[in-house]
């Protein structure tokens, strides 16, 4: 999948795999997950009355619970490194080290346990990395069942008191899955539903929201049990660069050429923009105005660039078949010329559609002609600058 949802920024010390089916349970617009089906869930009420007139949170602003170690206790640990015996369960002591669970197979195994016995409040277990082992959160009887999940596991579990159960965020989830996705554009849309068990919240992926939007989502499933992944809609290349044309594919031979993620060409005179648009523009493509340069077509055209202060560049590079891009952004500094890319769409299919644009360009936003050839491209994962044609750069 593409990288349009984004991940709460918890701070990095403190990232970890979540066990819950997944790093994140989630729920896609147009897209087929195992996670959104399964056994049914309990069903909630309405949110709390105390919560109404209150807007839920963006993800990346809500703080990751806070799990605590028993006093005089050592965490699990992340790995099969030894420990002593004495933080071992059950109090086994041979006099000498053994070897904490592995990582992977103790958190299923307390999740598995925790749904059996406190279904109605355990609300998550994972890596706490600042700990320095597992953590797992109760929403009720905390005590009780931090000392039953001790006992039968590790006694160095750290456990944190959570608000909602994950049972509870799971049944959230799944209402926000049949009453409000769609795989639209329009603003408001809700693209993909989630349960992040570090933070406690069911995730509401949501494109370009107004504020009487979130009001309404957080009215409806609770403020204290959601929050927003706000995805803002895409914007239109930045003044000083026009999109004059895009086509499919990349131009006969240059894929063959340089074999790169994308190739940024410049051609800084008349006569190589003349012959750039020849290579690079077919005759049949369709003329359109559209304010986002998504789709292929015609745009403008080179009698509208003025050569004493403008350059056209030919983008050649790759995008998702779900969400089709276009360059926004192009900046120069210090020998690289970094581009920024924006795309329509929402979650995108992670599949690489060759595609070429030809753009106008201030020349401000460009090094001279003497500087390009050894400039570096920045913005793109292995990318290649040339003066126009590269294959003969």
């Amino acid at each position: 999948m593409g990288e349009v949802i984004r991940r709460s920024e918890v701070p990095s010390s403190r990232r970890a795999w979540v066990h819950g089916r997944g790093p994140v349970i989630l729920c896609v617009a147009g897209v087929a997950l195992a996670a959104c089906g399964g056994p049914a869930t309990p069903e909630i009420e309405p949110a709390e009355p105390s919560s109404q007139g209150v807007v839920a949170p963006e993800c990346r602003e809500v703080d990751p619970l806070e799990a605590e170690l028993p006093e005089g206790t050592e965490p699990t640990g992340t790995t099969g490194e030894p420990v002593e015996d004495a933080s071992m369960p059950d109090g086994q002591n041979d006099g000498a080290t053994t070897t904490a669970p592995e990582a992977l197979s103790l958190g299923p195994e307390i999740q598995t346990w925790a749904e059996q016995e406190a279904p109605d409040s355990f609300a998550g277990v994972w890596v706490d990395q600042e700990l320095g082992g597992y953590a797992v959160a109760f929403a009720e009887d905390v005590d009780r069942y931090a000392a039953e999940v001790r006992e039968h596991f590790h006694p160095g579990l750290a456990v944190a008191e959570a608000e909602h159960s994950y049972a509870e965020l799971r049944a959230i989830q799944e209402r926000i899955g049949q009453e409000q996705m769609g795989a639209d554009d329009e603003p408001g849309a809700i693209r993909s539903s989630g349960a992040q068990v570090m933070i406690n919240r069911a995730t509401v992926g949501i494109f370009d929201p107004d504020d009487e939007r979130l009001a309404e989502l957080s009215n409806a499933y609770g403020a204290t049990a959601i929050c927003f992944e706000i995805q803002e809609a895409p914007s239109p290349p930045n003044e000083g660069i026009e999109t004059l044309a895009k086509a499919p594919d990349w131009r006969d031979g240059l894929a063959e050429e340089l074999g790169q993620f994308g190739v940024f060409e410049v051609a800084y005179d008349r006569e190589t923009a003349e012959a750039a648009w020849r290579d690079n523009i077919p005759d049949d493509l369709e003329a359109r105005d559209d304010e986002l340069p998504a789709d292929p077509g015609v745009y403008g055209d080179l009698d509208q660039i003025d050569f004493d202060r403008q350059a056209v560049v030919v983008w050649s590079s790759g995008e998702s078949g779900s969400c089709p891009e276009w360059l926004a952004d192009i900046d120069h500094a210090d020998g690289t010329i970094t581009v920024e890319r924006e795309r329509a769409g929402g979650m995108c299919t992670d599949d690489y559609n060759p595609y070429r644009m030809v753009l106008a360009v201030d020349h401000d936003r460009l090094p001279p002609a003497d500087v390009l050839p050894s400039a570096q491209l920045d913005g793109v994962p292995d990318g290649e600058v040339r003066i126009y044609p590269a294959a003969e750069g």
